[in-house]
């Protein structure tokens, strides 16, 4: 009896369940990252970094995570971020007056990078935990 009333239950719910096509497409990005290093001398760098809101909401704040390639760290100086850093793991939090971002709105940060080549750069970054593409 029991395994009855589950096979019955199995079957009433995907009666029930939305049809989605085969092909549906993936949710997209929350986010887009642009990373813009720029040379420096004595193996530090300026990276400028362009976080645009392609969540389709306006967000009240946010918090940028990724991980830096290997050789490089997280030099200061940082500018409209707040900037706290575990080895190559650096987290960037928005300051009071750049928390909300419209939706399709931007936030550009910056900051300086110890390392042998800045032509290598982190190739997966979060904002809010949620995953973002990245532009050149």
């Amino acid at each position: 009896m029991r395994g009855g009333f589950a096979a019955l239950l199995a079957a009433c719910l995907i009666a029930v369940a939305p049809a989605v096509p085969a092909s549906a497409a993936p949710a997209g990005e929350a986010c887009d990252v642009s990373y813009q290093p720029t040379p420096g001398g004595n193996g530090i760098f300026d990276v400028r970094i362009i976080i645009t809101n392609t969540s389709g909401y306006d967000i009240t704040g946010w918090t940028l995570a990724f991980v830096l390639p290997p050789g490089q760290s997280y030099e200061g100086n940082p500018w409209e971020v707040i900037i706290v850093s575990d080895g190559s793991a650096v987290t960037g939090s928005n300051q009071p007056w750049n928390g909300p971002v419209k939706k399709d709105g931007k936030v550009q940060v910056g900051f300086k990078v110890r390392g042998p080549d800045y032509r290598v750069e982190p190739t997966r970054f979060t904002v809010n935990t949620e995953p973002c593409s990245v532009s050149p």
